[in-house]
């Protein structure tokens, strides 16, 4: 299986423009970024070149977002990093009704 490692990044600006508090990546294929933001936390995940999300939690649930997210994409990784396309694309719209949509953090919160 392959391991996640930690960015030499902590502390640095994110890109939601808060400050990194956790930065890994998988094999150089996917990455996942927890920061400050506001009065809350943002966590950014993708695939390099495929998908990117952006999720917003409050801080007591940010953590444990953080680490279901990136098993997912680990899950997925060793699963079906094929290239499928069909099914990257339900596994992106799992992602993003299973963490976007049903955040604790509204929208608007986000977007002002």
């Amino acid at each position: 299986m392959k391991k996640w490692i930690d960015l030499s990044t902590i502390g640095g600006t994110g890109p939601e423009k808060g400050i990194i508090l956790k930065d890994q990546e998988l094999d150089g294929i996917c990455r996942i970024t927890l920061e400050t933001y506001k009065d809350h936390r943002a966590i950014t995940c993708g695939l390099y070149g495929n998908m990117l999300l952006t999720v917003y939690r409050s801080t007591a649930r940010a953590e444990a977002t953080y680490e279901e997210l990136k098993s997912e994409l680990g899950r997925f990784i060793a699963l079906n990093y094929d290239n499928n396309e069909e099914v990257s694309a339900v596994f992106y719209d799992y992602l993003f009704h299973k963490y976007y949509l049903e955040g604790d953090v509204p929208f608007w919160d986000n977007a002002l």
